[in-house]
């Protein structure tokens, strides 16, 4: 999948996660207003790309996932140094793990290897799954809360607030789950950078510390 179709996604997808939620109050309030009891497919296309665009913007699903890139990139750091084979001391580490400049050596790696370019591959598609389980958690859990406490008289917003927490659960597990798919297809690609990469992350990790 390509670079281009990732971002288009990574747009959508929430946008059309909060389409879903929002759906009932439209219903409720204006359907009869615009005449309309369903929404064309254009129409959703649309308004999801708006409203996924915003939200984009705004950086919302970094609340989630800030916390879980701290262990993948954890992750990368630590096998970098180790395929290094250097003996870093406790200043050097910190300088490291400070400046973030290992994670240049990584994509630099990636960005000149054919055969971790298909690898690479893989780990955008999961990094999908990262990204949208993020943003279904925040956004679910908002729409929780929206039936929960009296927000809207929606019918049935008892059951629409239990079905929003359901589903920001389900969520908030596929997306730990999706970080610790993404560790192992990285440390699939650290397997391969061991055997063929190792004087070249050599260097990198000398030139920064």
């Amino acid at each position: 999948m390509e670079q281009s179709t990732l971002k288009y996604l990574r747009i959508i997808i929430p946008g059309l996660i909060f389409l879903f939620g929002i759906y009932p109050i439209y219903a409720h309030y204006f359907a009869d207003l615009f005449g309309l009891k369903t929404l064309d497919f254009g129409y959703v296309t649309i308004l999801a790309i708006i409203i996924g665009g915003i939200y984009y913007q705004l950086n919302i699903q970094r609340i989630i996932t800030k916390p879980s890139h701290f262990f993948i990139t954890k992750n990368i750091r630590k096998h970098l140094i180790k395929i290094s084979g250097l003996n870093l001391n406790a200043i050097e580490l910190k300088k490291i793990k400070k400046e973030k400049k290992y994670m240049n050596v990584f994509y630099k790696i990636l960005d000149n290897d054919e055969s971790l370019k298909k690898k690479m591959a893989i780990v955008y598609f999961n990094g999908i799954f990262w990204t949208s389980t993020a943003d279904s958690f925040l956004i679910n859990l908002l729409f929780h809360f929206l039936y929960k406490y009296d927000a809207t008289d929606v019918n049935g917003r008892e059951n629409l607030s239990t079905l929003f927490m359901i589903l920001a659960i389900v969520s908030l597990v596929l997306h730990i789950i999706s970080v610790f798919k993404h560790i192992n297809l990285a440390n699939d690609q650290f397997h391969y950078m061991e055997t063929h990469k190792q004087s070249e992350i050599n260097t990198e990790i000398n030139q920064i510390v």
